[in-house]
């Protein structure tokens, strides 16, 4: 009997809705599912629209776990909410619930499914290399960390400066790179991996609707009241660095809500081929997913 189960996808794959329902025929079942988190920048408060983060309301039905638990300008490091993701499903299985993990980081979801070790930090060497990033560009850190670390640099974009600083730091502080995310560890607890697949065109058409709908709902008075608040992580969140540059006048709306679909399809393809190596993951498609979730899981 699995402990847990884990519903994962790209974004806009409609886990949030699938979750819900799912959640629903699992009552009827006699279940008590309870919903736990797995979106990096759900994590964060105030990040609503442009993370596709379920309104408040919407959560009533089912508890939800993990949403809004960090202040927008704190960090929430995946070290950190491996352990704090971890002891909320241990304490929904003790009292006899059922955990569902939902969300797309993927980084973020290996670490609570997997047992991983985080390879050490050290903020000197750290911040040694973001002065450098900043002085000489993101392109030229990757080629040096292609000079010392062909094989991660392989897995990492020009435009992923995190993980570049990251790799070129583990690389100094232990020789090598990003090896932990292609271990073999076995999961942490017992679990059952679920994946929503979806049509890539269709996926590409439901990220721009998407966007779209961000915008009329308020994502530039969203990005407004967040400007200069957010930490290093949570800038990223996909969107606000595009509507600062239209507010900004920088970029039309047209430009940014481009870039935004852009980058969000970009960010869909890089989920694919992460969760495309999982060997454990069974893949579902989005209009049969819940049925096939109650058929197919050891409960």
């Amino acid at each position: 009997m699995a402990d847990y189960l884990v519903l994962l996808g790209p974004t806009a794959s409609g886990k949030t809705a699938i979750s819900i329902e799912l959640s629903k025929q699992l009552s009827k079942l006699g279940y008590s599912p309870e919903i736990v988190n797995a979106d990096s920048m759900q994590l964060y408060s105030e990040l609503d629209i442009a993370t596709a983060k379920l309104p408040p309301d919407q959560r009533q039905q089912f508890p939800h776990h993990m949403f809004d638990v960090s202040e927008p300008d704190q960090e929430m490091t995946v070290v950190q909410y491996q352990q704090r993701a971890r002891d909320v499903i241990t304490e929904i299985i003790n009292r006899g619930s059922l955990p569902i993990l939902v969300g797309g980081s993927m980084l973020y979801l290996q670490a609570v499914v997997y047992k991983m070790e985080f390879a050490p930090t050290d903020q000197q060497v750290r911040e040694r290399l973001e002065a450098e990033l900043s002085k000489t560009g993101a392109e030229a850190m990757l080629a040096r960390l292609r000079e010392v670390d062909p094989e991660s640099a392989e897995r990492i974009e020009l435009g992923d400066t995190r993980r570049i600083i990251r790799a070129l730091e583990l690389y100094q502080l232990r020789g090598r790179g990003l090896d932990e995310f292609k271990k073999d560890p076995g999961f942490w607890r017992d679990c059952e991996m679920f994946g929503i697949d979806v049509d890539r065109e269709i996926l590409r058409e439901r990220i721009n609707k998407r966007v779209e709908d961000m915008w009329e709902m308020g994502l530039v008075q969203e990005a407004e009241k967040l400007r200069g608040r957010l930490s290093t992580t949570a800038s990223a969140a996909i969107g606000y660095q595009q509507v600062e540059k239209y507010i900004d006048g920088e970029i039309t709306k047209a430009e940014a809500i481009e870039q935004i679909q852009l980058l969000s399809t970009r960010y869909a393809k890089r989920q694919r081929t992460w969760f495309g190596r999982d060997k454990n993951i069974q893949w579902l498609s989005p209009e049969t997913a819940v049925e096939q979730i109650i058929s197919k899981a050891r409960l």
